[in-house]
């Protein structure tokens, strides 16, 4: 439902529209106090967009409205969390431990980097049992891959070849529920000169696994992947290849979190592909934005001489031609680390976590929270 907060005269109407319907006449006698609330029974549809409309009376009469907060309907109805695991060498010794680690992080689901050497699965046994412990606890175990150059036609064919191992691990121990991968082409040099070419190696990629897994994938995918015409693109071409995304909403506010989920979790997609919302929770070092502007001498050049677009960052200044633009430092912002990681601060974490496992279940699309360096490092 929709909380709305405030004061009010009498007269006032409260309603969720579609855009370019009318809104309902105010009922007899008007609002008559805030807050008041809108179930969702009486709003949702498809697309999820909808306009909050207020009707008002004919005479004076004065509203303000303060608040507007998503509830759910279902107070309680929480869709899990879940944490990777990088090195899972530590845990074999002791997987009760795991266990134990995992339920006071309040864990349901553990994404586990598998380690792979000479055609297949390290540990294989040890890491069978462990998977076995864990499903005993109701702790879902889930495969984890990713590498930058799996966008590649040449990272593509190794990110297969360990498909296969997984694939073949899977069968001895049933107990994996499903592959995630994390394929970010956006960190290859050469993504910024064709953005489209990376995101569509990046569809290959992920087509090419479901296929070789026998199954969909799940993917991990930045917050700002729908602002990118071709990233929105090759997500709408895998959507019969994938079975769950996580969303990199790498911020502490939670309302800035909620503010990223919303765009995924109205995607059309996400009644039927379930959309995570992931947090940051491990060191991360401040960012610097800089901000480069054309100009007649600058030290950022734009390198149209060869067949592609390369850029450049030199260390002395040269000047500007139509071959080589160059750019100039403008100014540099610092993004401090703390407005995009929790740093291990678990009140600050618990908090957020409350908020957002009480705000986003009003999306019956959400996939649940997954949180990056949640569980301690090892026993």
């Amino acid at each position: 439902m929709l909380l709305i907060e405030g004061q009010s005269s009498t007269g006032f109407g409260l309603a969720l529209t579609a855009p370019g319907q009318d809104a309902p006449d105010a009922p007899p006698g008007g609002m008559q106090s805030l807050p008041a609330s809108i179930p969702s029974a009486s709003w949702r549809n498809t697309d999820g967009i909808r306009n909050l409309v207020v009707t008002c009376p004919q005479d004076d009469a004065v509203a303000m409205i303060s608040g507007l907060h998503l509830v759910p309907d279902r107070i309680g109805d929480h869709r899990g969390t879940g944490s990777w695991i990088w090195d899972l060498r530590p845990w074999l010794a002791d997987p009760d431990r795991l266990v134990e680690e995992a339920r006071r992080a309040r864990v349901d689901r553990l994404y586990l980097q598998l380690r792979i050497k000479d055609g297949q699965v390290e540990d294989a046994v040890r890491i069978a049992r462990l998977i076995d412990i864990l499903g005993r606890a109701d702790i879902a175990a889930h495969a984890v891959e990713g590498d930058a150059a799996m966008a590649t036609p040449a990272g593509r064919a190794h990110a297969l070849d360990r498909a296969r191992i997984l694939r073949r691990f899977k069968q001895a121990a049933p107990g994996i529920r499903s592959f995630q991968y994390d394929i970010e082409p956006y960190l290859r040099p050469e993504y910024a000169a064709d953005r489209a070419a990376g995101w569509r190696e990046w569809a290959a990629t992920v087509k090419a696994l479901s296929q070789v897994l026998g199954e969909p994938v799940e993917v991990v995918v930045p917050f700002w992947m729908f602002d990118d015409v071709a990233g929105e693109q090759a997500l709408e071409s895998v959507r019969g290849s994938i079975q769950a995304i996580a969303v990199m909403a790498y911020r502490t506010d939670p309302a800035v979190v909620e503010q990223i989920a919303q765009p995924w979790l109205n995607w059309r997609g996400a009644d039927a592909i379930p959309v995570g919302i992931a947090l940051e929770n491990g060191r991360v070092p401040d960012e610097y934005h800089r901000t480069y502007v054309r100009a007649p001498h600058g030290e950022v050049v734009l390198d149209r001489s060869g067949e592609g677009v390369v850029v450049r960052i030199l260390p002395e200044q040269i000047s500007d031609s139509k071959t080589k633009p160059v750019f100039s430092l403008s100014h540099e912002v610092e993004v401090n680390s703390s407005r995009i990681s929790f740093m291990s601060a678990p009140q600050t974490l618990a908090e957020a976590r409350r908020r957002l496992e009480r705000t986003l279940p009003a999306w019956p699309g959400f996939g649940g929270l997954l949180v990056h360096e949640l569980l301690r490092s090892g026993p």
